[in-house]
């Protein structure tokens, strides 16, 4: 099934049944063991890890969101790269651990930059998916530093967690 069908069926289930089996919010919901980013989609219970929900994509590009819990970013964020952005979004200091951690697309030959949206800008031409593809500017990836590294790990340690969705307070206080 094309990308893009999975998404938008996805789009359609949530708007039919009311319920998102991948809400925004920290902690990231889990299928399989596997926490899921806010931007895989998700269809019958069933995770497309090497696909990406356009929509939510193109929300955390205009919205200033993290692409793994949907939540809004302080202004600076990070982005994970190996010349190119590996996902045209930012990351919380938190979800770029938890990503590097589980995920077995990124690998430590790829680099963490910290980016802010002005660092960001839409490469011209190409294909136009409903997302932009992203560059970053010289300067930023000439200061990226590899991943597993000890200038990643500081910036890895620097993570300030999101906030918590109002139904995981909620639940938190019911506790």
């Amino acid at each position: 099934m094309p990308p893009s069908e999975v998404w938008r069926r996805q789009d359609a289930a949530e708007q039919a049944t009311g319920l998102d089996p991948c809400p925004a919010g920290w902690p990231r919901p889990r299928l399989y063991g596997l926490p899921l980013p806010w931007i895989t989609p998700v269809l019958d219970g069933v995770p497309y890890w090497t696909q990406i929900h356009g929509r939510r994509l193109l929300r955390c590009q205009q919205q200033w969101l993290c692409q793994v819990c949907g939540l809004v970013l302080s202004p600076c964020a990070l982005v994970i790269t190996d010349g190119e952005l590996v996902t045209d979004a930012g990351l919380h200091h938190r979800c770029a651990l938890l990503s590097l951690t589980v995920c077995e697309g990124l690998s430590l030959r790829m680099l963490l930059a910290v980016v802010a949206r002005t660092d960001l800008y839409p490469l011209p031409g190409g294909p136009s998916p409903p997302w932009r593809r992203w560059r970053l500017h010289a300067a930023v990836l000439g200061a990226a530093a590899p991943v597993g590294g000890p200038a990643a790990a500081r910036m890895l340690q620097e993570h300030q967690a999101p906030p918590l969705t109002a139904a995981h307070e909620q639940d938190r206080t019911q506790s």
